[in-house]
């Protein structure tokens, strides 16, 4: 991946503001694990660009350098000692990340977001954009309407040239719908959604600021979190709805909240958005699928069945049934239990490979349906526990 983005190596609000402006263009690979490619030395710096310079000159003169070392990634790969052997490993180019107005600079798009048609990912007009409250598909650039684009004005496309990153093979920047995710999700949908979430929970009466600046101290966070553990907000700030976070500390908040405050929030309307947003579920999904993937021998591969899980306080949860990358609802735990034998059955899997004992007693002693395989551990529970049943 190639990322970019401006900066002023001087004082940026004196005199000479913009004089020594530079714009730094760096090379990360995604593919690595998140606690090695989080580290700054794993970003490599790959050129830098004088801004002043870059204004009187094109994009494809700019980058060539840039390209030329991508497209040898691609073609000539790389030489690297392996296990004392050389082995040559080819390289794939993923995209590219930056802001908004870096993105729509180096792609040759309006840096304009006043301009006609301002987006780089779709078609839209600024007029209808100004009003829309709905992703529109049929309005996507593709690499056809892309290249109709290029016979038309400025005006009436978005598009300066073609892009010299469309010289790279097996790329064309209408792939790309990647967003700016710090100043749009976090600094934008998420910090709004979450401001307006904390003020209901407050005004209800369901946690005071204290309680929630106390669970947001005292939080176990995971270690790449720990540098960015949010600060305590002040009622006035979530009042005024501007929290003071940092786009780091937003994405911990939100990937974690679930967890923080759930056992104390009703189920609400605004508790339920809360998790369709937060990323803490799906850690935990992660984490489980970690797990018995670990358990993988050559001979049997584990993977992760239809899964209850309980989320939310301990006096009204939400029962979830995890599958497939799919989050089912329902109203309490016998349904939930229930859809995960109907799925098991009618998909024809297993259950999860560390709770077969405890499914198969619910599937042959509360739903009363015969296993395959009889299991002593399940027989001797049910000789202690059944007896117990008509009491």
């Amino acid at each position: 991946m190639v990322y970019s983005d401006g900066f002023e190596i001087n004082n940026p609000l004196g005199s000479k503001a913009g004089k020594q402006a530079l714009n730094g263009y760096y090379l990360s690979f995604p593919a690595l694990p998140r606690h090695v490619v989080g580290l700054i030395e794993n970003t490599f710096l790959v050129m830098f660009g004088y801004s002043a310079i870059e204004k009187s000159l094109s994009n494809e003169e700019i980058l060539a350098p840039l390209i030329e070392e991508i497209i040898g990634l691609e073609r000539d790969g790389m030489e690297f000692q392996i296990d004392g052997k050389p082995t040559k490993i080819f390289f794939l180019f993923g995209g590219l990340r930056g802001d908004n107005l870096g993105l729509n600079k180096i792609l040759d798009y309006s840096s304009s977001f006043v301009a006609n048609y301002p987006c780089r990912t779709c078609l839209m007009h600024l007029d209808t954009m100004r009003t829309s409250v709905r992703d529109d598909p049929t309005l996507y650039r593709n690499e056809d309407n892309y290249n109709e684009c290029l016979q038309k004005e400025f005006s009436a496309s978005g598009v300066h040239c073609d892009s010299v990153f469309n010289s790279i093979p097996n790329f064309h920047i209408t792939e790309l719908k990647n967003v700016d995710a710090m100043h749009d999700f976090y600094e934008g949908y998420v910090h709004d959604a979450l401001t307006a979430c904390f003020l209901k929970f407050i005004e209800d009466g369901h946690i005071t600021i204290e309680q929630l600046n106390h669970r947001i101290k005292c939080y176990d966070y995971e270690y790449n979190d720990r540098r960015n553990k949010p600060e305590p907000i002040a009622t006035e700030h979530i009042r005024a709805r501007k929290l003071k976070t940092s786009s780091g500390q937003m994405k911990t908040l939100v990937e974690n909240i679930a967890l923080m405050i759930g056992d104390i929030i009703p189920n609400t309307r605004e508790w339920e958005f809360l998790l369709d947003n937060a990323a803490a579920v799906e850690e935990i999904i992660t984490a489980r699928k970690q797990f018995l993937h670990a358990r993988n021998t050559p001979k049997q591969k584990f993977y992760l069945q239809p899964t209850v899980m309980a989320v939310g306080p301990d006096d009204c949860p939400t029962f979830m049934v995890v599958f497939d990358n799919i989050k089912y609802r329902f109203r309490n735990v016998v349904e939930a239990i229930g859809a995960v034998i109907a799925i098991t059955f009618v998909l024809n899997l297993n259950y999860n490979a560390d709770a077969v004992p405890a499914w198969s007693f619910v599937q042959e002693h509360l739903f009363e349906i015969a296993s395959k395989k009889k299991c002593p551990v399940v027989e001797e529970a049910a000789r202690i526990l059944m007896p117990w049943k008509d009491v």
